[in-house]
């Protein structure tokens, strides 16, 4: 069951960086960063809480990939401002897209994955 809309994943994490960086016009323009927060500490952030939402069976993999990413990111304030700052763009863009039609109710699924 494939409901994942790549559409979600590569705005929310612009809108992380954006809100951080103020260098282009944001997506949706509803995230607020504090001074210094770490941009990649939002990317990796926004990108993880998106992929977990729409693949929840993958979390634990997911999780283990974000804390391996988030390790490289020096700890400190800046981090965890970055971490606040990818979540909520992960929340805001999932929840802008929750009923926008871009996926429509799933009518057929095959009994096998077989090729």
């Amino acid at each position: 069951m494939f409901q994942f809309d790549i559409v979600t994943l590569f705005p929310a994490m612009f809108d992380a960086v954006n809100a951080i960086t103020g260098k282009y016009e944001p997506y949706l323009g509803t995230v607020a960063a504090p001074f210094g927060a770490s941009p990649e500490a939002a990317a990796i952030v926004a990108a993880h809480d998106v992929l977990k939402f729409y693949f929840p069976a993958s979390a634990a993999t997911l999780d283990a990939q974000r804390d391996q990413s988030l390790a490289a990111v020096p700890d400190g304030q800046s981090k965890w401002d970055g971490i606040a700052v990818g979540a909520a763009a992960a929340t805001a863009m999932i929840d802008a897209r929750a009923n926008d039609g871009a996926t429509p109710p799933e009518t057929y699924l095959p009994d096998s994955t077989d090729p």
